[in-house]
């Protein structure tokens, strides 16, 4: 007598003690007028599944406000989506509009979140990237002198725009004439600091 086993699981749901309905049959002499097949009682394990919570990179410049953060959870099984999930994955970073210039971490938290049949677990954290805020010059006086035949120059006029937080930047100026001859449009290379 040969036995084939079959059976499939009463529900797809995670559970410890999952019921499974039996499907067994046997094939051989005198088989089917001679015996009665009696189905075990069988129960198995469904293990959860995995729901990876990540953060996603951000970027931004200093002085700005810090980007919404967001993040993505990966790892449904079955066609399923971010409705089988209970609470909202969150992301956080340290970085605020005074943060310098650099990175900072992004994490994202599994805190509060729960689903039937998954488990959550913390997937790679991000970067925020927070660029170099851009400061720019206005009102510069162009120099006027007479030929001394040096490129010296003396700079004047010009004011800082585009500090941010309250910072407080010295704006020191500085250049040279291009040429040391007279000229009436003469150009001026530019060495502010």
């Amino acid at each position: 007598i040969t036995l084939t086993q079959a059976g499939t699981f009463a529900s797809q749901n995670a559970s410890a003690s999952a019921s499974v309905t039996m499907a067994d049959t046997v094939s051989g002499t005198n088989v089917s007028t001679n015996y009665n097949l009696v189905q075990p009682t069988v129960t198995g394990t469904i293990n959860k599944a995995t729901l990876t919570v990540a953060a996603n990179n951000q970027s931004m410049i200093y002085g700005a406000t810090v980007p919404t953060l967001t993040e993505t959870v990966t790892g449904y099984v079955n066609g399923e989506t971010s409705s089988v999930i209970t609470g909202t994955p969150t992301a956080t970073t340290t970085a605020t509009s005074t943060t310098n210039a650099g990175t900072a971490a992004i994490t994202a938290s599994t805190s509060g979140l729960s689903a039937t049949n998954y488990n959550f677990v913390t997937g790679t954290n991000a970067t925020l990237t927070i660029g170099k805020a851009t400061l720019t010059v206005t009102g510069t006086v162009a120099p006027v002198k007479t030929y001394d035949g040096t490129t010296a120059a003396s700079i004047t006029g010009g004011t800082l725009v585009g500090a941010q937080n309250g910072d407080v930047i010295t704006l020191t100026q500085a250049g040279t004439f291009a040429s040391q001859n007279a000229s009436a449009s003469a150009s001026v290379t530019m060495a502010d600091t």
